[in-house]
């Protein structure tokens, strides 16, 4: 009783590291007084247990264990400042463990004061504390303070540490998500299900990452057992109707598109994204319908106006197109799609003047674009071609004319064989082609739209050098213009595989996944090309 009423009566001092003056040291009572508050402590007496602490304290004013378990139930009761004092305390009065620091390195984690949860973290290991939950813990401060990178060797560390605690797979797993390490990702994912089975939106990460690296069959089995454990998904079963499209199964892509819509019936991008489906399955009126009610959901939203424009000119009704790709252009002028989309349609529709106008306006804005430089090459042929047409004379028929009688035939004369020695002598042995000479070939046949060559040429470069990035990209270009956008794409993943910051081979796929109605797909590839832009330097050409 007599421990309970001194703590009563100085508890307040002793709260805040202050000795009274009635207090003197003594070693005994001080631990009777901290065996004390872990019994109470232990039968949740909480506040018989802060009390028999405080005590312990005033006996002995470094007493770390009983500045350290006080912590601890302060933090318990939610008393987040008398706990972080506390820790400190601990820390001070000789505690080497490094216990306080992680402790100090999650409250600060949950105030995010991630900064500072970063610091105690590292005083923690630095201190010889090296387990999983610490590292975890660092890890997350990092990547809060948007060094994501910094935060692998510590994800790394807890995962050796605690190889059956599945959380920091997934949490690296998001991470390498966000960076495109889509194999690193799926590999995590799977490490988190191996351990926590019955995941549904691990399962539908991990199925869109697939899908990401365009394996479709294992995408659409994910997502298949992420809905038998969540019916309701509907993330799941956009995600499958867009895997299902990309494998030419278009039924099954409208109709998992419906079942999403009638989950969540207000979601624009459903709409989009059933109406490509629509599309490729030539239903254009029933896309028309979709883009429109996408356009009345999100009526500021430029990426409809074009789509649907697409489905007026597939209709016939160009005007309400050219109306509905101008008030893309209206909403986002300095969207190149935009301009580069009612472009196209001019020269469609044979107005080339208009067509090269917004095509340089496209190119303008993103000077990389495969597509737009595509358009306007194949814009400017034909208006040569034309201006060849008109240039050319009318030519008269023949009047029949006497057969004339030629006395012989006269042949060139033939070099002398001095001359042809010359020759001889001077011609160089031809030089072995490298990969980056093949790759100069690509893009020149390239240029005089010989696609098949440059396509031989850029294969020739790769199997020279697999490394090289710019000549998969290359004949990705080549593929696209052939039509084969699969391929195309195929390539184009494999130029990103190769240089994961390469911005063309972003902007070159998303034009891909256009031509083939993929929307969200294309979307998100414009969205990382033009992040990537952003990043490089003014005098740097994109």
């Amino acid at each position: 009783m007599r421990l309970v009423l001194i703590a009563l009566t100085v508890g307040v001092c002793a709260a805040q590291g202050v000795k009274s003056a009635g207090a003197r040291t003594d070693p005994a009572r001080a631990h009777q007084a901290l065996d004390a508050a872990r019994q109470a402590a232990a039968q949740k007496r909480w506040n018989e247990a802060l009390e028999a602490f405080t005590t312990a304290i005033l006996y002995q004013e470094n007493n770390a264990a009983a500045f350290l378990e006080r912590a601890r139930v302060f933090e318990g009761l939610g008393r987040v400042e008398a706990a972080s004092s506390d820790y400190e305390q601990a820390a001070k009065a000789g505690d080497k463990s490094g216990v306080p620091y992680a402790a100090l390195g999650n409250i600060r984690l949950a105030a995010k004061q991630y900064e500072k949860a970063r610091e105690e973290f590292t005083r923690a290991i630095d201190a010889g504390l090296k387990t999983a939950s610490v590292h975890v813990g660092r890890a997350r401060a990092l990547v809060a303070l948007e060094k994501k990178k910094d935060s692998l060797p510590d994800y790394a560390e807890a995962i050796r540490l605690d190889p059956n605690d599945a959380e920091p797979y997934r949490e690296r797993a998001v991470l390498y998500m966000d960076n495109r390490e889509f194999k690193n990702a799926i590999a995590d994912f799977t490490n988190y299900l191996e351990r926590k089975p019955g995941n549904a939106e691990i399962l539908v990460e991990r199925g869109f990452a697939h899908g990401q690296l365009g394996d479709f069959e294992n995408a659409i089995a994910g997502m298949t057992k992420a809905l038998q454990l969540d019916p309701k998904n509907a993330r799941a079963f956009f995600l499958r109707g867009e895997a299902y499209r990309r494998i030419k199964k278009n039924e099954e892509s409208a109709a998992d598109m419906t079942a999403a819509l009638a989950l969540t019936p207000n979601d624009s991008n459903l709409y989009l994204a059933r109406a490509a489906t629509y599309s490729v399955m030539e239903k254009h009126a029933e896309a028309l319908a979709d883009r429109t009610e996408a356009i009345r959901l999100k009526p500021d939203y430029p990426g409809a106006y074009i789509a649907r424009g697409g489905s007026y000119h597939l209709l016939g009704r160009h005007e309400e197109g050219f109306q509905d790709r101008s008030k893309a252009i209206e909403l986002a002028p300095l969207m190149a799609e935009a301009w580069l989309a009612r472009g196209s349609a001019y020269y469609l529709t044979g107005n080339l003047e208009k067509a090269l106008a917004d095509l340089d306006q496209a190119r303008r804005l993103d000077p990389g674009d495969a597509e737009t430089l595509g358009v306007i090459a194949a814009a400017r042929q034909k208006v040569e071609a034309q201006k060849a047409a008109a240039a050319k004379p009318v030519v008269e028929a023949p009047k029949p004319v006497e057969p004339v009688v030629v006395a012989a035939a006269v042949e060139p004369p033939k070099p002398a064989p001095a001359v042809e020695a010359v020759k001889a002598a001077v011609a160089e042995p031809p030089k072995p082609a490298t990969a980056k000479s093949l790759e100069r070939e690509g893009r020149d046949l390239l240029a005089q739209s010989d696609f098949d060559g440059a396509i031989a040429a850029f294969s020739a470069a790769i199997a020279k050098d697999a490394k090289l990035a710019s000549a998969w990209n290359g004949r990705g270009y080549a593929k696209m213009r052939k039509a084969d956008y699969k391929g195309a794409i195929e390539d184009y993943t494999a130029a990103i595989q190769r240089n994961v910051n390469y911005a063309n081979a972003y902007k070159n796929r998303a034009a891909a996944f256009r031509m083939l109605g993929n929307k969200a797909m294309a979307d998100e590839d414009t969205e990382m090309a033009n992040e990537l832009h952003s990043k490089l330097p003014a005098n740097v050409a994109r």
